[in-house]
């Protein structure tokens, strides 16, 4: 609930950053674009127990000044537990800048970003005394959450008016879920996707 409600209130924000961009600015800035990707997600801990989650994202980002907007994301991941390891499930709410570069006529642009949120896991075991949420039994909890920063770029190609595919986005992600030795995590994402142009 609280993820819901704090994905609502930035996508009313960007709404309202975007009805409210200064004609002047017309055609240095974008319409809203809503990108839906599937993305892999590698974890790298400690221990050589690396894992694959896989997962999807969606997020909004408007351009309102030459190559400089926001973007909101919110991304959802999961991987099966096996004999030494349990399930995870994770969704990763993060928000900040985007500077986009752009070829001539929009035809390729490409982005970076660096974002910062809230990581939620949930469906899976984690020590107890480093997480604020979930059902403590015999010193594991069933869900945690913590900060998460993202730092990403990659590439649009424009197909047409309203339209866009994303090849490739590649990024690493650090999290803060407890798991019993430094309770952080490195995560690289790599993802492709459409996306979607409003207005304009």
């Amino acid at each position: 609930m609280k993820i819901l409600f704090a994905f609502s209130a930035l996508s009313v924000a960007m709404l309202s950053l975007a009805v409210a961009s200064p004609a002047q600015e017309s055609a240095a800035a974008s319409p809203l674009e809503i990108a839906v990707t599937y993305g892999a997600q590698y974890a790298i801990s400690t221990g050589n127990n690396n894992f694959w989650l896989q997962g999807g994202s969606a997020e909004m980002h408007h351009r309102f000044y030459r190559g400089l907007g926001v973007v909101a994301s919110v991304t959802g991941a999961h991987v099966a537990g096996n004999a030494t390891a349990a399930p995870l499930n994770t969704v990763t709410t993060v928000f900040g800048p985007r500077y986009t570069i752009s070829t001539h006529k929009d035809r390729l642009a490409f982005f970076g970003e660096g974002l910062i949120g809230e990581v939620d896991g949930f469906d899976s075991s984690f020590p107890a005394g480093s997480g604020p949420s979930g059902v403590s039994t015999n010193g594991v909890r069933s869900s945690a959450n913590g900060l998460a920063i993202l730092v990403a770029g990659g590439v649009d190609l424009r197909l047409g008016h309203h339209l866009a595919f994303r090849p490739v986005q590649a990024g690493w992600i650090r999290t803060q879920l407890p798991n019993g030795g430094s309770n952080q995590q490195d995560i690289l994402l790599l993802s492709s996707g459409l996306v979607f142009r409003l207005g304009h």
